[in-house]
């Protein structure tokens, strides 16, 4: 059965879908059997793998309302899932069993795959409920500016709910620090706090920092994943570092 990790953060710009795509092309590259699922309305991870949407593509949204088959082949390792605009008509939903339709809809497909990864919307809603439900683990990516107590508590408030009525199971496998400037007092104040978010979300920090990068961006303006793009630039091997980790914490 596949392990499934969410990667999450309540707010956009944190780094969730370069780590979803440094992530899914790294097991695939080493021939672990990966599913990436973009769940986010924004559609990023589907612009970064350079999947078109058409009239008639199937996404996320026909994936978990009808179960349709919705996997695109991106390498022989790598299948994906897209995402659309009318993934937004599931925070709509009135349904009371709505928090489990993408648990639900990977049961029939989950055994095809040793990782599961799903690139989570920024905001707490009923999408966000989807993937926290049918997730075994939470990794979350924090950067300057988004690292703040009211936002920690609204994460911590969030599990305890989705523990309680949906994933008794759901795990923090941890969090990172990413987009920081190197040695600046942003910086120290920021590993500062993580021991804190360490504390109040009993979870450890990966080791591997992300530090800033304009590579980061031009990898994505050529939609290309770091390791393909620039394989020796610093960041890249940075994410090469943090992935080892998330393995090693995964037992992969």
């Amino acid at each position: 059965m596949a392990i499934t990790v969410a990667i999450s953060n309540q707010k956009g710009g944190c780094g969730k879908t370069t780590t979803s795509i440094e992530l899914s092309n790294n097991l695939a590259v080493n021939k672990i059997k990966t599913l990436l699922i973009d769940f986010d309305p924004q559609h990023s991870s589907t612009n970064a793998l350079q999947v078109r949407l058409q009239r008639d593509t199937t996404t996320a949204y026909e994936f978990v309302t009808q179960h349709a088959e919705a996997r695109v082949k991106i390498s022989e390792y790598l299948d994906f899932i897209p995402s659309a605009n009318t993934l937004q008509n599931i925070t709509s939903m009135n349904d009371l069993s709505s928090p489990e339709m993408l648990r639900e809809a990977l049961m029939n497909i989950e055994h095809e795959y040793d990782v599961i990864l799903i690139d989570c919307p920024p905001l707490i809603t009923q999408l966000t409920h989807n993937c926290y439900t049918a997730a075994d683990h939470l990794l979350i990516p924090i950067y300057p500016g988004t690292f703040s107590i009211e936002g920690l508590a609204q994460l911590k408030e969030e599990l305890v709910r989705i523990r309680k009525m949906y994933n008794p199971d759901l795990d923090i496998l941890g969090f990172f620090l990413t987009n920081v400037d190197k040695n600046t007092n942003a910086e120290k104040d920021l590993i500062n706090d993580a021991a804190y978010c360490e504390e109040h979300l009993e979870s450890k920090r990966f080791d591997t920092i992300i530090y800033h990068s304009t590579c980061v961006n031009d990898a994505q303006k050529a939609r290309k994943p770091l390791a393909i793009f620039r394989p020796k630039a610093k960041v890249t091997i940075a994410y090469e570092q943090l992935i080892n980790e998330i393995k090693d914490r995964l037992y992969i």
